[in-house]
């Protein structure tokens, strides 16, 4: 009769990772800690074939002296598997561009934890999170008070300046100039970082750190400056037009 075992297992889905070649070794190196290093085997699949190494740079070269299509450049997944040389500890990554899994098991509790603490930690610097439950961002309750704020100030305002209720005039020449460059700057803000803050997988190269802005492209930049200009200018001449008495 077999003897009953009990082994501790960790296991975790990361999305929107930006990983590039020099952060996935780090995190292979980090997830074999402890792991017989003869037992490491980085892998991947390019059209019905798979490859293997015992590194990422081995895996690289084995697909470019391979005869395979495609852009090299373009990687669906790789996968590092480890263990030790008992089979007590065992972890594996797979990593692919809109997700990252991890898988730490073992009979030592505080090694298999420690390990899965460290990784989840490596994967959230790289911009990755758990999802647990979408909950709405504060950022919109906060554009929600000071937007209903912002209308009934000015309404108020141009009431007591004028005398009677706003009428169709107010709402073309002043809250359409005011409130037309602000939606547009908070959807292109909205816009620019999810962009930023997409899941890359660059296996070949490195991946660019930085702000939201040091990541955007010529572009990109100046249409979010002219977007941000008009905004500052619109209000700019609301405020000038309500507290003027116009």
């Amino acid at each position: 009769m077999s003897t009953p075992t009990q082994r501790t297992e960790k296991r975790l889905i990361f999305q929107n990772c930006q990983l590039g070649n020099s952060d996935l070794k780090r995190v292979f190196a980090l997830a074999s800690e402890g792991t017989d290093p003869a037992s490491v085997e980085v892998s991947t699949q390019r059209n019905s074939t798979r490859y293997s190494a015992s590194d990422l740079d081995g895996l690289i070269n084995s697909l470019n002296s391979a005869n395979v299509g495609g852009d090299l450049k373009l990687w669906a997944y790789v996968l590092v598997e480890a263990s030790d040389t008992t089979g007590d500890r065992r972890v594996s990554l797979s990593v692919e561009t809109r997700r990252v899994e991890f898988s730490v098991s073992g009979k030592d509790e505080t090694w298999v934890l420690g390990q899965a603490a460290r990784l989840q930690l490596f994967l959230e610097q790289a911009g990755g999170r758990v999802v647990i439950e979408q909950k709405a961002s504060p950022w919109f309750y906060i554009w929600s008070l000071l937007g209903a704020g912002w209308i009934l100030g000015v309404l108020g305002l141009m009431q007591d300046r004028g005398g009677k209720e706003a009428g169709k005039d107010f709402w073309i020449y002043v809250m359409a100039p005011t409130f037309g460059p602000i939606f547009l700057l908070l959807f292109a803000w909205l816009f620019f970082t999810s962009r930023a803050a997409r899941p890359i997988l660059r296996v070949t190269e490195d991946v660019t750190r930085g702000s939201v802005w040091s990541r955007l492209n010529a572009a990109n930049r100046i249409a979010l400056a002219g977007l941000i200009a008009t905004t500052i200018i619109g209000v700019a001449a609301v405020v000038v037009t309500v507290f003027s008495g116009q």
